[in-house]
């Protein structure tokens, strides 16, 4: 029975403000199973509130996945998604909202078992956090990047572990809706999603519940009449006009080459000091943006600068600087303030700046960064000043002129911004001004439009066969035939640069070769794994600024410093820096390099290879309390975190046991993980109590899943003989069992043997008392 529900009260409950008229009708769609494959909506009218509708229509019983997931592109360091998604976080607004009780029903959670709604973000506490993966029946919002979700979704999740792949794909790629944020920067992703998509509706695959997609974007690539977007309606709403009317004057501002870009945009930007504005600045390369900031921070202005190569941590604590406040609150401003960013602050921020200062992009960039300039229409002065070379093209010493296909667009896109018309009103000074609002900018959405859009890339046919390969998780190793991922993800475009990610651990300087011989690096990574906030990322190989770069200036006084390398299969190679450096950049391509703190390499966030280690920086963050609970504490030591936690690593650091009479040091690590994740528990858990709390938690999936009854059988069949080779003595003794078989344990709370015994493989003709009713 669907619940009764109001749309606009629940909708304003949730959001704190009345909902727009396509938000109304997008509802209407969802409440009746209807998912449109694509979504034109132009950017600052709400367009992630798709994830609200999303879950009101849930709610109400709608015919919808129980999942959403919202992909966003790579180069997102800032999301609005996460800010959206932890607004639904509150039991209370879900209360009042009229969702919590339906959500319950729809996830089978009574009210102790906590919120019946996981979510998990791509920044703050919530990133990452798996909880989605738990529960099947449970309303789950993901949000991640399109290489953390397309990799799931392929069976390789980069840095979940092995084990973890099969459940991901399975959660991803059934019973979720795949929201592709900004489709038309990943096309290649869009045609993956697509592609598993058709194969899910072949009849005899028989997929239960196939995924759905939709594309969102503001600057479609192409669109048809089954496109959802703006209507008449829209048009005629206030707010709505307000935003696609906002004051935008351009100008357009021509210097000789590119090479002259940086020091004209520095001039303008000053220009701003004393007006208190918040005032954006766009580079398309880090070299013109540490240009820019020199030029800045000369004339002693507040800067801050957001880039893709920041890491996680720096990134998340620049949004809620006071500066960068300023941006989305004017009355926090006390002084002009500027933000310069390169790609990375086009996308998925959710910013209202005064003024653009920027250079010349494609026009789908161009109109992105046009989004985030008076987003709300409350300014009648905004300006944006894009300078651009006078000619496009190089000449080579021959003499002969060449142009790249990057040039040629951005050519296009400046005709196509010179076709602007003036405002209809404006001072009697400003001349040679256009309008650069939202409507002025749609109506050059066109055919021609596509031909000064970014080059799209050449993408790859994903085929069956593929998708077995990739399925083998068990496989580890590189396999004939089984390709990387990556070029999946995002196609192959000509000017793609390679990228290699950086963080920094403890234990890659406390842990000799010799502890490694017990304790391979893959698995401690598996049981502490990487988080986002902990890593940046940069170009491997770009001249003079890439990865590569800077770690030979870390090798030139630290060579023989030994180095984590994580191949994109989570593969770990330990080896002295310098021979990373012997084996040259293509080694580092798609990987992931671990540095020990003491070895320094990190200024401002940022990866520097001529920054020495100091103590007042932190370097690894790994356990930090605001956005995990976890920790790695030497035996004895006090745990001073209040959420109840697991020790998933105890690791003996002395290969000297006992010499000078001087106890060997444990290090431990504790972390939170699931209710009888693993064998070892707080307290001791029976073999029968825990078939009969597996087979309870199995009937109550069933049942919220409404799955058919043959498939239902199997589920409970299963959740009863899964753990049958747990009576076997060697699997207890491994448990550290000394009652048996008095007492047969499933998990305990001290570890036995270190022999990794695998139960599953006991020959089903042992006898289980636990499980023997069902056999």
């Amino acid at each position: 029975m669907k619940h009764r529900i109001s749309f606009e009260k629940a909708f304003s409950a949730l959001t704190g403000h009345e909902p727009y008229p396509w938000q109304i009708k997008l509802f209407a769609r969802f409440l009746d199973g209807d998912v449109p494959q694509a979504c034109n909506l132009p950017t600052g009218l709400g367009k992630t509130n798709v994830i609200t509708i999303w879950l009101i229509a849930l709610a109400c019983k709608a015919d919808l996945p129980r999942r959403l997931v919202y992909v966003v592109n790579r180069r997102t360091v800032v999301d609005q998604t996460t800010a959206e998604a932890e607004k639904l976080c509150d039991p209370d607004k879900l209360r009042r909202a009229g969702l919590l009780t339906p959500l319950r029903e729809l996830s089978c959670m009574a009210e102790g078992d906590g919120l019946p709604l996981a979510i998990s973000t791509l920044r703050g506490q919530r990133a990452d956090n798996k909880e989605w993966s738990m529960n099947p029946a449970r309303p789950a919002i993901i949000c991640g990047t399109v290489d953390m979700i397309g990799s799931r979704l392929l069976f390789g999740g980069y840095r979940i572990g092995f084990r973890a792949r099969p459940l991901h794909a399975g959660f991803l790629g059934q019973d979720a809706i795949i929201v592709h944020d900004e489709a038309h920067l990943e096309p290649a992703f869009q045609n993956l999603i697509e592609t598993i998509s058709a194969e899910q509706l072949v009849l005899e695959r028989g997929d239960i519940k196939p995924i759905k997609i939709m594309q969102l974007t503001a600057t479609a690539r192409c669109g048809d009449n089954s496109t959802f977007t703006l209507d008449a309606e829209d048009m005629k709403n206030e707010a709505v006009n307000k935003r696609l009317q906002a004051v935008k004057r351009l100008r357009l501002v021509p210097v000789k080459d590119d090479k002259q870009a940086a020091a004209e945009i520095g001039r303008i930007a000053i220009a701003h000091k004393e007006t208190n504005a918040a005032v954006l600045v766009y580079l398309r390369t880090l070299d013109s943006l540490h240009m820019v900031k020199k030029l800045l921070d000369k004339a002693q202005c507040e800067v801050l600068t957001l880039t893709g190569t920041m890491r996680g941590k720096e990134r998340d604590e620049l949004v809620d600087k006071p500066a960068f406040r300023s941006f989305v609150d004017k009355k926090t401003r006390r002084s002009t303030v500027y933000l310069l960013a390169t790609s990375a602050g086009e996308v998925g921020i959710d910013i209202s700046a005064d003024h653009l200062v920027c250079d010349l992009s494609t026009f789908d960039s161009m109109a992105q960064r046009f989004g985030r300039v008076n987003r709300h229409g409350e300014r009648d002065c905004a300006r944006i000043d894009v300078v651009h070379p006078e000619s496009f093209g190089k000449t080579g010493k021959s003499g002969i002129s060449t142009t790249s296909e990057m040039d040629l667009r951005r050519s296009k896109t400046l005709e196509l911004l010179r076709t602007l018309p003036e405002p209809t009103v404006k001072d009697e000074d400003e001349t040679h001004l256009l309008d650069a609002s939202p409507g002025a900018l749609s109506k050059l959405m066109n055919e021609d439009a596509l031909l000064a859009f970014t080059p799209q890339p050449t993408i790859l046919r994903t085929t069956d066969v593929l998708l077995d390969l990739w399925a083998l998780t068990s496989i580890r190793k590189k396999m004939p035939g089984r390709p990387l991922l990556e070029p999946y993800l995002h196609g192959l475009a000509e000017d793609q640069q390679q990228e290699t990610h950086v963080a920094w651990r403890k234990e890659v300087e406390m842990l000799s070769l010799d502890v490694l011989a017990d304790h391979e690096p893959a698995d401690l990574l598996a049981s502490f794994p990487l988080l986002p906030h902990e890593m940046l990322r940069g170009a491997t190989n770009t001249k003079g600024s890439g990865v590569f770069t800077h770690l030979e200036r870390l090798a030139q006084r630290a060579g023989q410093t030994l180095v984590w390398v994580v191949d994109p299969q989570d593969e770990v190679d330990v080896k002295p820096l310098e021979q990373v450096i012997q084996e040259g950049p293509e080694r580092l391509y798609g990987a992931t390099i671990l540095l020990p703190h003491k070895i320094g390499g990190l200024k401002d966030g940022m990866l520097d290879g001529d920054a020495i280690y100091e103590e007042t920086v932190q370097y690894d963050v790994s356990e930090m309390s605001s956005y995990c609970a976890r920790v790695r504490l030497m035996e004895g030591e006090e745990n001073n975190l209040t959420k109840p936690l697991r020790l998933v690593q105890s690791i003996v650091l002395d290969s000297d046991e006992g010499v000078d009479d001087t106890p060997p040091r444990t290090w431990e690590w504790w972390a939170q993980l699931p209710l009888e994740g693993r064998r070892s528990t707080r307290r001791d858990v029976t073999l029968q109590d825990h078939v009969e709390l597996v087979e309870r938690h199995a009937l109550r999936l069933v049942r919220a899943l409404r799955l058919e009854p043959s498939l239902a059988e199997a589920v409970i069949a299963a959740s009863r003989l899964h753990d049958c080779g747990k009576e076997c003595q060697r699997f207890q003794s491994t448990l550290g069992n000394m009652h048996y078989p008095a007492k047969v344990l499933a998990k305990s709370r001290v570890q036995g043997g270190s022999e990794r015994f695998r139960h599953e493989f006991v020959p089903s003709e042992s006898q289980c008392t636990a499980c023997r009713p069902c056999a």
